[in-house]
């Protein structure tokens, strides 16, 4: 008899007999059944058993603050200086993940990363060093807040790295997915605490760009269009790998969410999404339903033409949608200030921001940010920090196109690398404070990166070993 360990056996031991290719074949595919589901009943991960302080410290660092401050009118809290509760909390957890992490590498005896990491992080040094240097030589840039920034991305890529490379090669993807459901639906049960407790705080939001005050989801809690991110992909995180007897209603209420926060972007990547669900799934009735959600929504696009110009407008019409909510007028502004620098640039943080104070237009207010993930970098480190995001983000969408066949994780980090570079042609990630969207940036930069450099043989030996492993997870 066979143990399990040797049911698992390797491309090179198939090659030996007819027999042995068959059993092997029917031994693998029932490993694969068997992994299919990937924790459909949820349970806990290696890493999350066996290390659940490094787990939970990377899940609370990617949470982080929730906000519970009015910022008044502007938005911004100048009024409340630098440091007011909601920046010192935010330090506080800052500073308390940072000890914690080295208390327990010191306690451990071993190093930060327990194997060695398949992934590429030349590029994404460097352009934490440029902007570094960067900021040092503008005049009009806050250093210590621009250095305190970019040590806060460093302290995010050790965290996950800590837990990540303690996950077997098997589930380590699932880790990585499981820790994004984790963080956005955290997120997501705070903002309905808070429409209980304060419910204007919840769901009044003060638009940035217009100076609007709208009725969104999320409010000053969350951001409504992070909030409206992390919606659609607990809607695909709940669909791929929640519960059964708790996936229509988790999918309701992310679906619900999303609607309500009234974030353009977070629609537009749920339907691309649901377009590579429908093709990449190998599922007729998926195919089915999204065909014919195509072909009728092409009528009653036509007939209601109006109404759904109004509801994307947010009640203003075309202007609203063409000039992209004023982000067009800031771009046009940025543009005139990144001709002034265009290969030092003005700082990571306050240099840009101080910066567009010379050449603001027509819009509401000071722009916190350029609204683009590339001209931000350009406007902070110069011309090669925007071509080094530029190389980042063009590798990780396809490093996870590449992989999105292998297993549904691979699908889901696609359908988030999808949300996230939506999200960052209109807004900023990697060039401002470390937030959700930042925490799921560096969960799908490590983990495409290893599925990508893998051959897709250790890949499929890995997802066999599967079952093997969560018999030893059980047996911890």
């Amino acid at each position: 008899m066979r143990t399990p360990e040797q049911a698992f056996v390797t491309l090179d031991e198939t090659r030996h007999t007819a027999q042995r290719r068959t059993c092997s074949f029917f031994r693998s595919f029932h490993g694969f059944q068997s992994a299919l589901p990937t924790r459909t009943p949820l349970m806990h991960s290696y890493g999350q058993k066996l290390y659940p302080l490094r787990y939970w410290l990377f899940v609370a660092y990617g949470v982080g603050i929730p906000g519970f401050i009015d910022w008044g009118p502007a938005g911004h809290g100048i009024e409340h200086g630098l440091f007011n509760p909601y920046s010192i909390l935010q330090i506080i957890l800052t500073l308390g993940c940072g000890i914690a992490l080295f208390l327990v590498t010191l306690s451990g005896g071993k190093a930060i990363s327990a194997r060695p990491l398949a992934f590429r992080s030349a590029p994404l040094i460097l352009l934490l060093l440029l902007l570094c240097v960067t900021s040092v030589l503008s005049p009009k840039d806050n250093v210590v807040l621009s250095i305190y920034r970019l040590l806060e991305w460093a302290l995010g890529f050790l965290l996950f790295i800590s837990v990540y490379t303690r996950e077997p090669l098997a589930t380590a993807t699932a880790l990585g997915t499981d820790i994004i459901g984790k963080i956005c639906w955290v997120c997501i049960l705070l903002v309905l605490v808070f429409l209980v407790i304060d419910p204007p705080l919840a769901y009044q939001s003060i638009e940035e760009v217009t100076g609007a005050v709208q009725v969104r989801l999320g409010g000053a809690v969350i951001h409504p269009i992070r909030l409206g991110l992390m919606a659609a992909t607990a809607f695909w995180h709940t669909l791929f790998f929640g519960r059964r007897q708790w996936r229509s209603i988790g999918c309701s209420v992310a679906l619900l969410t999303m609607l309500l926060a009234y974030s353009r972007i977070a629609w537009l990547g749920f339907v691309i999404n649901a377009v590579l669900y429908a093709c990449l799934r190998r599922n007729v009735l998926a195919r089915v339903i999204t065909i014919f959600g195509a072909a009728i929504s092409v009528p009653l696009g036509y007939v209601f033409s109006d109404k759904i110009i109004s509801i994307l407008g947010r009640g203003e019409g075309t202007s609203n949608l063409t000039s992209l909510t004023g982000r067009t007028a800031i771009w046009a502004m940025a543009r005139q200030a990144i001709a002034r620098r265009p290969w030092v640039g003005y700082g990571y943080i306050d240099g840009v921001k101080n910066a567009m104070l010379r050449v603001q237009l027509t819009v509401w207010g000071q722009p916190g940010n350029l609204h683009n993930e590339v001209l931000q970098a350009i406007g902070g480190g110069g011309i090669i920090a925007g071509l080094l995001v530029l190389y980042i983000y063009s590798r990780l969408v396809r490093d996870s196109i590449r992989a999105a066949r292998r297993s549904p994780e691979a699908l889901f980090l696609l359908m988030v690398v999808v949300q996230l570079v939506l999200y960052a042609s209109g807004g900023i990630i990697l060039g401002t404070a470390i937030l959700q969207p930042g925490a799921m940036l560096i969960v799908c930069l490590i983990c495409t990166s290893e599925l990508n450099i893998l051959s897709p043989v250790a890949t499929r030996q890995a997802r066999h070993m599967a079952p093997l492993v969560r018999a030893r997870i059980e047996a911890a």
